[in-house]
C-alpha cells in the first residue's frame, strides 16, 4: 500500500481556511483530510480517493503540485455532515473566517430545545444574500443593542460581523458564533473605486 500521507489536495470548494488539504493517517486505520493552513481535522478520507490518489502515485510518483479532486476530473464527490445535512442556522463552522452581513429581518421563531424538549420562541436575524439565519443568544442580543440600540427594528439594513469563538457550556467549551462591529475595511471595499 502506498503511503500517500502529506498528499496536498484541492477540493472543489473551501472546507476551513482554504481549498487546500493534506491528506493524514489516521490512528484507526486509513487517511483523513486535515486543512493545510490551521491543521484542523476535517473528516476521514474515502477509501474511493485513498485509492485513487495510491494508483495515482504509483503510476506517476509523487504529485509536484496539489490533486484537484473537483467532481469533474475524477468522478468523485467528498461530502461532510453540512453538505447531507445543511443547517438553516450559522455555526462556529461555517465560518472559517469572520464575515460581515447586513441585517435584513429579526423575527420571533419557534425551535425546539436542544434537548428535544419543548418548543420555545428565539429571536433569529435574517441577512441579505445569506440563506443561513442566526439564533440570537443573550450575549450577542446585549452586544446588537449596544451597537445598535434595544428595538430589534433598529438593527434593520445594519452591517455586522458574524465569526467563530469558543464558550463555556456547562462544563466544556464549545464553538460558538459571535456577533461584532463590522470591520471598515470590508465595508468600505464594496463603496470605493479606484
Amino acid at each position: 500500500m502506498t503511503d500517500i500521507t502529506g498528499t496536498r489536495v484541492v477540493l472543489n470548494k473551501g472546507w476551513c481556511c482554504q481549498p487546500h488539504m493534506i491528506v493524514a493517517r489516521r490512528k484507526r486505520g486509513g487517511f483523513e483530510l486535515r486543512c493545510s493552513e490551521c491543521n484542523s481535522r476535517k473528516g476521514r478520507l474515502p477509501e474511493t480517493v485513498a485509492g485513487f490518489l495510491q494508483e495515482t502515485w504509483l503510476a506517476f510518483g509523487p504529485p509536484r503540485a496539489p490533486m484537484d479532486l473537483t467532481r469533474d476530473r475524477t468522478g468523485i464527490i467528498i461530502m461532510n455532515r453540512e453538505d447531507v445535512f445543511p443547517s438553516r442556522y450559522f455555526k462556529a463552522a461555517n465560518l472559517p473566517r469572520p464575515r460581515n452581513v447586513t441585517i435584513v429581518a429579526a423575527k420571533m421563531e419557534e425551535m425546539k430545545s436542544p434537548d428535544g424538549g419543548e418548543t420555545q420562541n428565539r429571536l433569529v436575524l435574517h441577512f441579505s444574500d445569506e440563506a443561513k439565519r442566526l439564533v440570537v443568544n443573550a450575549t450577542n442580543f446585549d452586544v446588537l443593542a449596544e451597537l445598535f440600540g434595544g428595538e430589534t427594528e433598529d438593527w434593520i439594513g445594519k452591517t455586522v460581523q458574524l465569526y467563530a469563538d469558543k464558550t463555556r457550556f456547562g462544563h466544556k467549551i464549545v464553538p460558538c458564533v459571535r456577533v461584532r462591529a463590522a470591520s471598515v475595511g470590508e465595508q468600505l471595499n464594496g463603496s470605493i473605486d479606484f
